[in-house]
């Protein structure tokens, strides 16, 4: 049995295991609606201070890959400091991140090789989980 209660960016899911209740929160972190992050993360502590856990996903900001020269750089710098702050704050908070990478606008591998596409994104979440 899955329950799935969602208001806003943010979904609750009830199932059952072995006869069970368990809960999880899912939160998306839009960076078009993210006003303050700090805070609207922190407030999802009510849920880890009662042993929920809490996945955090689609925090990835769009690459704007079609930007070039110093408005490329600075796009890349802003974006991954953005990266980094969204996945240590998570951690501050005991929340999950989880980095939605659809293959298009997020982009962190690429999709035929596996490669690595922005080992700079990478390293900015590897840089926030310590």
């Amino acid at each position: 049995m899955i329950l799935m209660i969602s208001q806003s960016c943010l979904t609750m899911r009830i199932s059952r295991v072995n006869g069970e209740l368990r809960l999880q929160v899912e939160m998306y972190l839009l960076p078009d609606r993210r006003g303050d992050i700090e805070a609207t993360l922190s407030s999802l502590n009510v849920f880890i201070n009662n042993n929920v856990p809490v996945i955090i996903g689609e925090y990835g900001p769009t690459l704007r890959d079609q930007l070039t020269g110093e408005a490329l750089e600075n796009h890349l710098k802003s974006r991954n400091d953005y990266i980094e702050y969204v996945v240590k704050t998570c951690v501050k908070n005991k929340l999950v991140p989880l980095y939605w990478d659809a293959g298009y606008t997020e982009k962190l591998f690429d999709r035929t090789t596996g490669q690595p596409h922005n080992a700079a994104s990478i390293a900015a979440i590897m840089k926030g989980l310590n």
